[in-house]
């Protein structure tokens, strides 16, 4: 039962993101299908898929940092209008993403000189939410390690082989190490290649007047995120199906996706079919692959062709695959409902 329960603490995360990207697409691009295309891909195509499925805590950080930029900005047109409340809400979503996932900071930071630019009047609303989680981390670390400045990193039983160089273990990004996150044999790009295509997608986007904020800076935390797990001691941070530190900055390739479907619909659609096969056979069996395996996706369809498939809730009731297949067909059906009744135009 607590299994299950810890595995929804990331689903319904997972459930709330998609949401989110499929509305700020759609707003930015003007068009409903390239956002619901958008969330879609990113939510079953890229590791936000398998890390809906575990106990991590990227996928809840990714909901509440995204969540904290849709409600500070968003994209919208006249951001010095946003109310001092409102970036309240933004401030403590932020603040709790920190609490989560302590390379949240970077979206945090980014936002906050953002505001300080687009909405200096109004941005002590946006401080002034983030201090009550700032102060409960000050708290935590006081009470669990003796001072507020003792972080959980400092006394982990890992802190001599990952923590103890530079910050947290995070250094300056291994130009070597940075290439494999993003092209190596898990890398974002090769493995998950609906993330080049959003990649590109911004850059497409900054060419637009009115999306160019947006855009940027959904590039500097992407490329943020990536020179984190650059500079960390491996390009996955252990068993994982990718670069797992760069998942809370997945969302912010959605309107990249979005502008590249209108760019090229056949190129989106090749790039989300190939990151769904590793992706599907990691969920359907075991996402943790091991590092010491040299294909994660060979490691994950041998685990298919032996009959290794993930334990679910019938398990013990009804064969395994069969459940896999009625899944999909059931999540396919869905996703043909909401592209049939989704407008062209999107909603303002």
């Amino acid at each position: 039962m607590l299994w299950w329960l810890s595995t929804w603490s990331s689903a319904i995360p997972a459930a709330i993101l998609a949401v989110l990207m499929r509305r700020v697409s759609a707003r930015i691009t003007g068009d409903n299908q390239a956002g619901l295309v958008a969330a879609t891909t990113m939510t079953f195509t890229t590791l936000l898929f398998p890390f809906a499925n575990l106990l991590f805590g990227h996928m809840l950080a990714a909901c509440l940092v995204y969540a904290a930029w849709v409600v500070a900005d968003g994209g919208t047109d006249t951001p010095e209008t946003i109310s001092p409340g409102r970036l309240a809400w933004a401030g403590g979503l932020a603040g709790l993403a920190v609490l989560v996932e302590y390379t949240a900071a970077i979206v945090v930071i980014a936002l906050a000189i953002q505001l300080l630019i687009t909405n200096a009047r109004n941005s002590w609303g946006y401080i002034l939410g983030g201090l009550p989680c700032l102060v409960l981390l000050g708290l935590y670390n006081w009470v669990a390690w003796g001072s507020p400045f003792s972080f959980s990193y400092s006394n982990s039983g890992t802190f001599a082989n990952h923590h103890a160089k530079g910050l947290f273990g995070i250094q300056w990004p291994n130009p070597g190490l940075t290439l494999q996150v993003l092209v190596g044999e898990r890398g974002l790009f090769l493995m998950t290649p609906i993330c080049l295509a959003g990649f590109f997608g911004l850059f497409l986007l900054v060419q637009t007047f009115q999306s160019r904020r947006t855009a940027v800076f959904s590039l500097v935390v992407f490329i943020a995120f990536v020179c984190v797990q650059g500079g960390w001691s491996s390009a996955t941070a252990g068993a994982s199906p990718g670069a797992r530190y760069v998942v809370p900055a997945l969302p912010f390739l959605a309107i990249g996706v979005a502008q590249f479907w209108r760019w090229s619909w056949l190129s989106t659609v090749i790039f989300a079919a190939l990151g769904a096969i590793p992706m599907f056979a990691a969920v359907m069996t075991n996402p943790l692959a091991q590092p010491t395996q040299p294909w994660a996706t060979a490691f994950w369809i041998q685990r298919i062709m032996n009959g290794n498939m993930a334990w679910t809730l019938f398990h013990g009731y009804m064969a395994d695959w069969l459940v896999m297949v009625a899944t999909w067909i059931i999540a396919t059906a869905l996703l043909a409902l909401a592209w049939t009744f989704s407008p062209t135009t999107a909603y303002e």
